[in-house]
């Protein structure tokens, strides 16, 4: 009887255990988060860097830190143009608008904790310093294919968080970036982000995502 009692009591301790450990993580996640909203606010690029950093450390089994969008845009934000070179190959065959695609290998569904809303600021600011954003990516060293790549896939992210409310202003900036689109593809018709720009970017007529492009 005593080992019985010994062994539930060590088994309510490790699950009571484990339960604080995930709230602690899952609230260490809202506080990085909270930062990382101000650092945005502020433009303080040195502090988003090094947050977004940290941020990534504390993805577990249960909760991860940031959407995939937001991973993106502090790249962008901070100029980091080879990772999300990277990335976008990486999310070839996947959709990744409104889903955290490494779920998809992992086969673990995770949350993001908290409320706090950190990507629409992030397209404020990409929307209140498009033209800087753009200029960076074209003053950087990486090729003449990425920066049609990473330009077009700066404007998609603004424009399925911002337009995609308003119809009428949502088919005006999709039709605008199938026009580009179609120039990349024109100009580099095996280029390695083929499968991703197809998949993701390109809108049918009928304004829906079809994953197919023709």
């Amino acid at each position: 009887m005593k080992r019985i009692l010994l062994f539930v009591t060590l088994l309510f301790s490790v699950n009571l255990f484990a339960q604080s450990e995930k709230t602690d993580m899952k609230n260490r996640i809202i506080e990085i988060r909270a930062k990382l909203l101000e650092n945005v606010i502020n433009g303080d690029l040195n502090q988003l860097r090094k947050n977004r950093d940290l941020a990534f450390l504390l993805e577990n089994e249960s909760y991860y830190p940031l959407i995939c969008q937001e991973k993106w845009m502090t790249w962008f934000i901070t100029e980091e143009y080879d990772t999300i070179c990277s990335e976008i190959q990486f999310a070839n065959d996947r959709r990744v608008l409104g889903l955290y695609y490494s779920d998809n290998i992992k086969g673990v569904e995770k949350t993001c904790p908290g409320d706090i809303d950190l990507i629409n600021p992030m397209i404020d600011y990409a929307v209140e310093n498009q033209n800087v954003l753009h200029q960076r990516i074209s003053d950087s060293e990486v090729s003449d294919e990425d920066k049609q790549v990473l330009s077009i896939v700066l404007d998609w992210l603004v424009v399925m968080y911002r337009n995609s409310n308003i119809q009428k202003e949502w088919r005006k900036k999709h039709n605008e970036l199938n026009g580009r689109l179609n120039a990349i593809l024109k100009a580099y018709p095996e280029t390695k982000y083929k499968a991703f720009l197809m998949r993701n970017v390109y809108c049918s007529p009928d304004n829906t995502l079809t994953g197919t492009y023709k």
